[in-house]
């Protein structure tokens, strides 16, 4: 799994200032819904509340895009690739 250093050190900030949940738990979160390998992940602050990119090769080969609020964990939403 991949992440820039620039959105790593962004997720970072934001977690210590309690803004996002560490990248490990968002990951569960997101192979609950989508079972599979988190190949890449991104992280963005410039909205309302910050959010992960993740994208999950499921078990059946297919790529999944999936963005989750970083502070709640909650998946807002998914889109094949």
């Amino acid at each position: 799994m991949t992440i820039t250093r620039q959105e790593y050190r962004q997720a970072q900030t934001a977690i210590r200032q309690g803004k996002a949940r560490p990248l490990n738990e968002i990951v569960k979160i997101a192979r609950q819904r989508y079972p599979g390998q988190p190949v890449r992940v991104g992280f963005s602050a410039g909205t309302a509340e910050p959010r992960y990119h993740i994208q999950i090769v499921t078990d059946k080969g297919a790529v999944v895009s999936v963005t989750v609020a970083a502070g709640s964990g909650t998946v807002l939403s998914a889109r094949r690739c």
